[in-house]
C-alpha cells in the first residue's frame, strides 16, 4: 500500500537538495531571493528525511495480523493407514515375516517361532496406522495334535488296558533325552547310506498297579517336520523299555531307536494310540 510514496520522498529531497545548492549560490553572486532559496531548499531536505524516517518506521512494523495457531497435536509426520493382513493360522515366524512385510510390528509374547498364531490384535482387515504393533497369540500346546505339540519332557496321564483280560491302569508317561545321532557298535546293525539313528528316552511311572511297561512304550512313533513317519528300530545295544508289570508308585525306563535321514534333526513323536503329541527337543 502507498507504495509511490518512497519515490516522491526521493524526488523531493533531490529537488530540495538542488534548491540549497542554486540558493547558496545565489547567495555568493548575491542573486536576489538567494536566501529564500537556500532556506527552503533547508527546509525541504529537513522535511524530506523526517517523513523518510517516520515512512521507514512504518513499513518496518512487525506484521500483527493472526497467525493461525499450529495444531498441538500434528507431531510433523504424515499418518497413513494400512490393512492389517490375515496371519491367523500361521506359525509365529511366518506371521512375523508376513507383518514386517506390510508395514506393521508383532508382539507374539515370547512364544516358539513354530508355534501356530491362534488370534490376532488388531483383526485382520483392520486399517490402523502404519507401523502399529499386532499383538499374537499363539494356540496353546496340548499336546492334543501334530500341529499344537507338546514341549519334550511334557508329562500325560495315560491309561493302559490290559489286552488279554480286559482290565485297565493308569500311569504318567513323558518322552525326553532325544540323541540327534546314536552309533550302534554292531557292525551289522548300521543305518543305510545318507541314514543315521536317533534315540528318544521313555519314561513310565505308574499310579495303580499292574501297568504293563513294554506295552506303555510299544506304539512310540516319530515324525518329522515334512510330515514322514518313522518307525522305531530294535538295536542290540540299545536298553529298551523292559517288559515288567509296575506296581503303584513304580517307574521305569528305556530307549527307542529310529532310523532317519541324515538331514533330520527333531520332529515330533507321538504315543497313546496317536493321540498325545510332543516335541523330540
Amino acid at each position: 500500500m502507498f507504495s509511490f510514496v518512497p519515490v516522491i520522498l526521493h524526488l523531493g529531497f533531490i529537488l530540495a537538495v538542488l534548491a540549497l545548492v542554486f540558493g547558496i549560490i545565489a547567495l555568493r553572486r548575491r542573486i536576489g531571493k538567494g536566501m529564500a532559496g537556500t532556506v527552503l531548499g533547508g527546509v525541504g531536505i529537513v522535511l524530506a528525511l523526517t517523513f523518510g524516517t517516520v515512512y521507514g518506521i512504518g513499513t518496518s512494523a512487525p506484521d500483527t495480523a493472526p497467525v493461525q495457531a499450529a495444531d498441538a497435536t500434528d507431531d510433523g509426520t504424515d499418518k497413513v493407514s494400512v490393512e492389517v493382513p490375515d496371519v491367523v493360522g500361521m506359525s509365529v515366524e511366518e506371521a512375523t515375516g508376513a507383518l514386517e512385510d506390510a508395514g506393521f510390528a508383532s508382539d507374539d509374547s515370547g512364544a516358539d517361532a513354530a508355534d501356530t498364531v491362534a488370534s490376532q490384535s488388531p483383526a485382520a482387515g483392520s486399517a490402523v496406522d502404519k507401523g502399529s504393533t499386532v499383538e499374537l497369540t499363539a494356540a496353546v500346546a496340548d499336546g492334543s495334535s501334530a500341529t499344537q505339540p507338546a514341549p519334550a519332557g511334557s508329562k500325560f496321564d495315560m491309561t493302559n488296558t490290559n489286552r488279554l483280560d480286559g482290565t485297565e491302569s493308569d500311569y504318567t508317561q513323558w518322552i525326553d533325552g532325544y540323541n540327534d545321532s546314536f552309533t550302534s557298535s554292531n557292525e551289522y546293525e548300521q543305518p543305510a547310506a545318507n541314514m543315521k539313528y536317533v534315540l528318544l528316552t521313555v519314561h513310565v511311572t505308574a499310579t495303580t498297579s499292574g501297568v504293563d511297561a513294554s506295552s506303555a512304550a510299544y506304539d512310540v512313533a516319530l515324525a518329522g517336520t515334512d510330515g514322514s513317519v518313522y518307525e522305531s528300530e530294535y538295536l542290540s545295544d540299545v536298553k529298551s523299555m523292559p517288559s515288567v508289570t509296575l506296581g503303584e508308585g513304580q517307574s521305569a525306563t528305556g530307549k527307542i531307536a529310529f532310523e532317519v535321514p541324515n538331514t533330520f534333526h527333531g520332529g515330533i513323536v507321538s504315543f497313546g494310540d496317536g493321540s498325545v503329541f510332543v516335541k523330540t527337543n
